[in-house]
Formats: structure tokens, C-alpha cells, sequence
């Protein structure tokens, strides 16, 4: 798998991000190492990934965002190309065959720290975007104790944790 980290603005927080492909599978893995204030639900991640990375300001059908909420049961998936402005034009679709999106506590084999902190998983169909040597990316992590928003790339802050920026500010 790739491996890359992301910093909190004030230094304090790392958030590891590793992904790999793998058959009909993207697998990411956003480890939460310093964020040690565990809130069922609130605290969530969100993936997103424009599949043809052609940077539109309005999302299309290609463009898909994936939601885990820290213990919850199942993710979720969105999909681009809704006429609705509120949800950056994306929209709630039935997951794909195959999807997870989970958040969870660390335990004490965490590879980046034995301290308790939140980590969320994602095993995302190739089949929603296709394959692709290059795609658009967006990680966003919300602690909610905090109410501190982690993102990639770092200059987009959302004014809440269901915000959706532009595919245009993609990395």
C-alpha cells in the first residue's frame, strides 16, 4: 500500500493515510493517531474520488464520495450529478455490492500508536468509477469533541461535516 500522513494545522494530530488497490478494489485506511476522544457516531471520515479527474466546479455522476461514522453499522455512498445545490450536487445511492465504510477505536496492534484513537475503513468498488491510473482525491476527518476538520488536500475547510467541496479543489 501507499503511505502518506496528514498534520492538524496546530502540529498535534496525525492522521495516516494508506491506500492500495487491489482486484476490484480501492482500499483506504485513514488512521486517526493523537485524535483520542472517542464520539460514537459524530466523529466521521469521508473519501471522495473523481473518477475521470476532470476537476469540474459542479460534481458529476463520475465523481462519488464514501462516509464512515465512527462505530456506525454501515458507510455510505454519494454520487455526483444531483441538480440539489444544498449537498455540493451530490446525492445518497444505494451502496455498491461490495462497499464497507466503517470508523472504530484503535487497539493496542495499531501500527502508529498503542493509544486509543479513532481509525475509519473504506473497500471501495472500482465498478461506481472504473480504473484509472490518475484520480481525483478528498479525505476529510471530523473530530467532533474538538469540532477540528482534517482534509486533503488542507486548504479546504468545510463549514460542516456534510459539506462537500467542488471536485475542481481536488487533489
Amino acid at each position: 500500500s501507499s503511505w502518506d500522513t496528514l498534520s492538524s494545522p496546530d502540529g498535534d494530530n496525525t492522521i495516516h493515510i494508506r491506500t492500495a488497490h487491489q482486484a476490484d478494489f480501492i482500499y483506504i485506511l485513514l488512521d486517526v493517531v493523537g485524535e483520542e476522544s472517542i464520539d460514537h457516531i459524530s466523529d466521521r471520515a469521508m473519501v471522495c474520488i473523481d473518477g475521470l479527474n476532470d476537476k469540474t466546479s459542479i460534481a458529476g455522476a463520475d465523481d462519488y464520495c464514501f462516509l464512515a461514522a465512527l462505530d456506525g453499522k454501515q458507510g455510505f455512498v454519494y454520487q455526483g450529478g444531483s441538480s440539489l445545490v444544498l449537498n455540493g450536487h451530490f446525492k445518497k445511492i444505494q451502496n455498491s455490492d461490495g462497499f464497507i465504510g466503517v470508523g472504530g477505536k484503535s487497539d493496542q496492534n495499531d501500527k502508529y500508536s498503542q493509544v486509543s484513537h479513532t481509525s475509519f475503513e473504506f473497500k471501495i468498488p472500482l465498478n461506481l468509477f472504473g480504473r484509472s491510473d490518475v484520480y481525483g482525491f478528498y479525505v476529510l476527518v471530523y473530530d467532533a469533541s474538538g469540532n477540528q476538520y482534517y482534509s486533503w488536500p488542507v486548504d479546504i475547510v468545510p463549514d460542516s461535516p456534510f459539506d462537500i467541496p467542488s471536485p475542481s479543489n481536488w487533489g
